[in-house]
């Protein structure tokens, strides 16, 4: 396992808006959302690859890396609640509305 960087140890990263453990628990919790309404449509969950991971020289580059994920996550989200609303309103568009502004919520958490 890598050393943990000096400014982690320090308690930095406990400074920063809501930690980032507290936003990687929320985005667990979208894919377990997302998971479980495709269960209930019928259709079983694909495996995923993520992308690899992008380490942060120092906080303010993990904040910066952290809100570029989150516009792209807010653009996916809004595309496919966009999607339902059109084609096909029912309860998966309204989970991707709801996910939608809850990842502009962490955008604005992250200071974007």
């Amino acid at each position: 396992m890598p050393p943990v960087p000096r400014w982690h140890r320090s308690g930095a990263s406990t400074r920063w808006p809501n930690n980032f453990t507290g936003l990687s628990d929320e985005e667990m919790g979208h894919a377990d959302l997302v998971t479980r309404q495709m269960l209930v449509l019928g259709f079983a969950p694909p495996a995923l690859s993520l992308d690899p991971v992008r380490p942060g020289r120092d906080p303010e580059e993990l904040l910066a890396l952290g809100r570029a994920k989150e516009w792209e996550t807010v653009r996916f989200y809004e595309e496919a609640a966009n999607w339902f609303r059109r084609f096909q309103p029912d309860e998966t568009g309204a989970l991707f509305a709801h996910l939608f502004n809850e990842e502009l919520e962490h955008v604005r958490r992250l200071g974007g």
